[in-house]
């Protein structure tokens, strides 16, 4: 008998104020042992976050 694992494909958001003008956004999304992991830095400019950098792009 051969059984199959049902795969889930998750997404997952994670937010890190580093100071009052600085947000670190952590993105995870994919399968368990396929998917990406990406690092923005967001900077408040007259309210409103701006994509500053990347920080960390990784395909697992």
């Amino acid at each position: 008998m051969r059984t199959e694992k049902q795969q889930i494909f998750k997404r997952s958001i994670y937010f890190f104020e580093i100071d009052a003008s600085t947000l670190h956004v952590f993105e995870s999304s994919g399968f368990s042992l396929a998917g990406q992991s990406i690092v923005k830095e967001y900077i408040l400019t007259d309210n409103q976050f701006e994509e500053k950098r990347i920080l960390l792009k990784m395909i697992r």
